[in-house]
């Protein structure tokens, strides 16, 4: 087992070999999370900012030239040393572990954040309560003595897709029904009106594509509210993402378009029989026109035809989501860890009681932080 400082600025490690064989024997729904993932996220969002480094833990008995991989970013945060996992916000964080291998490496990667790291703090997440990755290593930093903090958040909606679009269709509200196809057929009647879905395109399309989401995002109500954005600000993870096969092939897009301006997308990455939808904004001008509902209902179409059988719509907008036949999936947790010794213990306690004291009405603003 070791602690590597990946070097994922071209997206290249000498350890190529163990992510391959790894991410074939993990989940479909989590192949994604692939070298390439890494590097790219890495590139664009942690270079500036934290180092990224890779916990590779080896059995000369398994199978497999590593038995799990553990992508960390290592911060320094008013001189307490931080790891936290890598990635993007839920569901594209976890760790890679093979089958019937997870509890021993989740026992090795402790060992090697004990003896290899400073860290007095590891957090991880937001992660599935299901996550048997992660409860194998909260059993394994308990064993070694760190105080171990859950933190519970919502859950995550799916929708379990029917073999058909018939079906699907069926299924949905007379009213939705109605009204997508009602504002449809009038969008159809003008000469400048275009909806078109991608998946596998070539880099220069992924690039046209990007840019059209990013300028629907640009004007929609999460920008104009100040809040984070998944493609807006962040075009250049999307476009080198999916500038190799092993983004290009995952990624998958509808977008609307009047008079050669972009009004409304949905964008999504499948792996195995999930498709994880990134997001979907319109533009607040075309609101009335319903174009945000004409592009998932194309979405939840082209899965369909491509034998998609879930679809995870992430946290948020239960209302909406609900109205297309969501349900309420796994919850969602975080995982504070804390090193045994009095750091870790005085750490522990003022996590703990800022836990508490934001469950007030008074430190309600602290929700932020977690």
């Amino acid at each position: 087992m070791k602690l590597d400082n990946a070097a994922y600025l071209d997206g290249e490690s000498q350890d190529g070999v163990h992510w391959e064989s790894v991410v074939q024997a993990v989940s479909p729904e989590y192949q994604f999370l692939d070298q390439h993932w890494y590097a790219v996220w890495c590139r664009d969002y942690a270079a500036n900012s934290a180092q990224m480094s890779t916990v590779t833990i080896s059995d000369s008995d398994n199978a497999h030239p590593a038995s799990g991989i553990f992508p960390l970013i290592v911060r320094q945060i008013r001189g307490i040393s931080v790891l936290s996992m890598a990635g993007y916000y839920y569901p594209f964080r976890s760790f890679l572990c093979p089958p019937g291998h997870i509890e021993s490496a989740a026992s090795q990667f402790v060992d090697t954040i004990n003896s290899n790291t400073p860290a007095q703090i590891v957090q991880l997440g937001r992660l599935q309560v299901t996550d048997v990755v992660c409860d194998a290593l909260d059993s394994a930093f308990r064993e070694r003595r760190w105080k171990v903090c859950k933190i519970r958040a919502g859950n995550q909606q799916v929708i379990n897709l029917p073999a058909s679009v018939e079906e699907f269709r069926k299924n949905l509200s007379r009213n939705l029904r109605k009204n997508h196809d009602r504002r449809k057929r009038k969008l159809e009647a003008n000469p400048g009106f275009a909806l078109s879905y991608y998946a596998g395109c070539s880099q220069d399309e992924w690039e046209r594509v990007v840019d059209q989401c990013a300028e629907v995002e640009s004007r929609c109500w999460l920008n104009i509210e100040g809040q984070n954005t998944r493609i807006y600000n962040s075009e250049a993870f999307w476009k080198s993402y999916s500038a190799k096969d092993e983004g290009s092939k995952r990624l998958a897009a509808c977008v609307l378009t009047l008079d050669g301006r972009s009004i409304a997308y949905s964008l999504a990455i499948d792996s195995g029989k999930c498709r994880y939808s990134i997001s979907g904004q319109y533009d607040p001008e075309f609101k009335k026109l319903g174009v945000g509902i004409i592009a998932d209902m194309l979405m939840f179409e082209k899965a369909i035809e491509s034998g998609i059988e879930v679809v995870n719509m992430g946290e948020g907008e239960w209302d909406y989501k609900n109205r297309w036949g969501a349900e309420p999936g796994p919850a969602l947790q975080s995982y504070y860890m804390f090193r045994p010794g009095l750091v870790g213990f005085g750490l522990y306690s003022v996590f703990t009681t800022v836990n508490r004291l934001r469950k007030t009405s008074i430190f309600s603003w602290l929700n932020r932080y977690f």
